[in-house]
């Protein structure tokens, strides 16, 4: 569903007396106020929830350098937890630590002098430090939570809409339901059936997005409770070979 769908449908919904044709770079008031509300119901959803279709890979190359140009992709909200690893050398690169773990390490007499393998790291001022210094030439990599609740008609990640034919990346039906919530408060009209539809929507979709207890998740496999192997006819799980519950 695209940009262009997405304002097309709330605008049907709202009753607006023309449905429009093109929506970006279009002048008519109702067609911008659309807009708006799209990109503030998208903004707004990519802080809602771990949404596994805004969940990211990043790789970049270390340089000799505490600060790390261009390790934090443009789309960036936060990390998933320990997933950041110089793979090159098969270690997980801690953090991020706060401004006092990573000053103590970088500068406390007993540390100051440490070189390696381990490495911490910390963002300061929106950038990405590690300490001890990398040699340089190592490919780094980590998972992040992204901003980038849509996407070009290519695939290529974006948090705004840029144009008629991007498509979101969250359920496109949420944000329909939330422009017209938007539309409605906005004008100071009766929003209280939209806005209820909109919050139904918005906590099923979560709850979808969400893993299961029936789903394979990252503590099944690294720590201690995993419910089975892996492999088929493996035991594990109250229905024995595949584990689910």
């Amino acid at each position: 569903m695209t940009l262009l769908a997405i304002c097309q449908a709330a605008a049907d919904e709202l009753g607006l007396d023309a449905r429009p044709v093109t929506v970006v770079g279009n002048p008519a008031p109702e067609v911008q106020r659309l807009l708006r509300f799209a990109q503030r119901v998208g903004s707004d959803l990519a802080t809602r929830a771990p949404w596994q279709a805004l969940r990211l890979a990043h790789s970049f190359t270390a340089t000799a350098t505490e600060v790390q140009a261009n390790a934090i992709p443009p789309t960036f909200q936060r990390f998933y937890p320990e997933t950041v690893w110089d793979v090159t050398n098969g270690y997980s690169i801690t953090g991020p630590v706060d401004g006092t773990e990573y000053q103590s390490r970088k500068s406390a007499i007993d540390t100051a002098q440490y070189v390696g393998p381990m490495r911490w790291f910390t963002r300061r001022g929106n950038d990405f430090l590690v300490w001890p210094v990398p040699v340089g030439g190592e490919t780094y990599r980590f998972e992040y939570q992204s901003g980038a609740f849509c996407q070009s008609a290519t695939g290529t990640p974006q948090d705004k809409w840029l144009a008629d034919t991007d498509t979101g990346r969250i359920s496109e039906e949420l944000i329909t339901l939330g422009v017209i919530a938007r539309y409605l408060a906005a004008d100071g009209l009766p929003n209280a059936q939209a806005e209820m539809a909109y919050r139904e929507r918005l906590n099923t979709e979560i709850r979808n997005d969400a893993t299961g207890a029936g789903v394979l998740a990252a503590g099944d496999i690294f720590g201690t409770g995993r419910r089975f192997t892996g492999e088929p006819g493996s035991s594990g799980g109250r229905y024995g070979g595949w584990g689910w519950y």
